[in-house]
């Protein structure tokens, strides 16, 4: 059922108009299916194709997610939770590659369109308590948490021309990332504009209870954590009442 699920959010993406497929760039990766599994310490993909002439922009995104960020105050000797934003729909992975100066060729309208580009990404905040004069600056702490997390990339100059008409650019999904379908697009720019796109899933996906564990981890870092020490002082309880019956 899941993969309908993830194929159905395909089609719709597909035929939204958003993507229009070409014959004047061909693109593809060399794995559709990622399976995280116990010893999941990211994975490389490779995405290559072949086009007519121009430069390529590729982004890809992961499953969106409703995200808060939370501003702490120092109050009577503690750290407690002050203000905060909740971002509705935030994809939960960004990555962006070009070849040459593709994305800078591009006037500012197109990329806010596409949302090409780490600072175009639309986010949209449906709770806050805060000041609207504050909203960039919660939105930037958004965006660097992302990052420190390897989560969100941006790398111009990273897609190899192999000839003139042959490409490709590796990319990196780290541990943290989330299971769900992501989508990739391959932009072909001529000129300053983008004359023709291409679009294809990829999806991430369990692999055993040890992958459940793995996701929980990155999830819930704190929780998991809390969980991990009360398991050792049980385990070690448990250890000494053993060794004390047995002497």
């Amino acid at each position: 059922m899941g993969y309908i699920k993830y194929a159905a959010i395909f089609v719709i993406l597909f035929y939204s108009g958003r993507i229009i497929v070409a014959d004047e760039i061909i693109a593809d990766v060399d794995n559709h299916l990622v399976n995280i599994t116990t010893e999941f310490d990211g994975a490389n993909l490779i995405v290559f194709g072949a086009l007519d002439s121009g430069d390529v922009i590729i982004t890809i995104r992961g499953p969106n997610k409703k995200t808060t960020i939370r501003k702490k105050k120092h109050l009577f000797g503690l750290w407690v939770n002050h203000e905060f934003v909740t971002y509705d729909n935030v994809a939960s992975f960004y990555f962006l590659a070009t070849s040459n100066n593709a994305y800078f060729d591009l006037p500012q309208n197109i990329r806010d369109l596409y949302d090409i580009g780490i600072d175009n990404i639309e986010f949209n905040p449906v709770k806050m308590n805060i000041n609207s004069d504050k909203e960039h600056s919660f939105e930037r702490a958004l965006i660097n948490n992302f990052r420190e997390q390897g989560l969100y990339r941006e790398i111009h100059n990273h897609v190899v021309k192999l000839t003139p008409k042959f490409f490709r650019a590796d990319i990196f999904f780290p541990p943290t990332t989330l299971t769900g379908a992501y989508i990739a697009e391959i932009f072909l720019v001529k000129n300053g504009n983008i004359t023709t796109a291409q679009a294809f899933p990829i999806f991430i996906n369990h692999d055993g209870i040890g992958a459940k564990i793995h996701e929980f981890a990155f999830s819930h870092h704190a929780l998991f954590g809390i969980l991990a020490i009360i398991l050792a002082l049980i385990s070690g309880l448990v250890a000494d009442f053993v060794f004390r019956k047995r002497s």
